[in-house]
C-alpha cells in the first residue's frame, strides 16, 4: 500500500562498532601498543607505555565516534578523493562565476 510506513530494525542501519569504535582504527593502535610491549620485552617500567598508548587513542577514538560514527567513511573519502578536486582560493571561484561580457551568451 502506498504510504504505509516500513519498519526497518534499528540494528541493521547502524554502524557496527566494536568497543564503541569502528574496528580498522582500533586494531591499528591496539596493534601497535601489542608491538610496544613486545619490542620492550615486557620490561615492566618500559612495557607499561604501551598499553598507556591503547587507552589514549582509544579515549580520542571512542570520543570521536561518539561525535560522529560516520567519521571514519567520510575521512576515507576524503583522502580518495582529494586529488580530483584540488583547493582553489575564495577570490579565484569568485573570478569564475563572475560572467565574461565578451563572451557571447546563448
Amino acid at each position: 500500500m502506498r504510504g504505509t510506513p516500513i519498519r526497518i530494525n534499528r540494528a541493521l542501519s547502524r554502524d557496527m562498532l566494536f568497543m564503541g569504535v569502528d574496528k580498522a582504527p582500533l586494531f591499528l593502535y591496539g596493534l601497535i601498543s601489542v608491538l610496544i610491549v613486545y619490542v620492550t620485552r615486557f620490561h615492566m617500567p618500559y612495557a607499561l607505555v604501551g598499553p598507556m598508548v591503547f587507552v589514549f587513542f582509544h579515549s580520542i577514538a571512542v570520543w570521536g565516534f561518539k561525535k560522529d560514527p560516520k567519521i571514519m567513511k567520510v575521512m576515507l573519502n576524503h583522502f580518495r578523493y582529494k586529488g580530483f578536486y584540488p583547493p582553489v582560493s575564495f577570490a579565484r571561484v569568485k573570478a569564475l562565476s563572475q560572467k565574461s561580457p565578451s563572451i557571447p551568451q546563448f
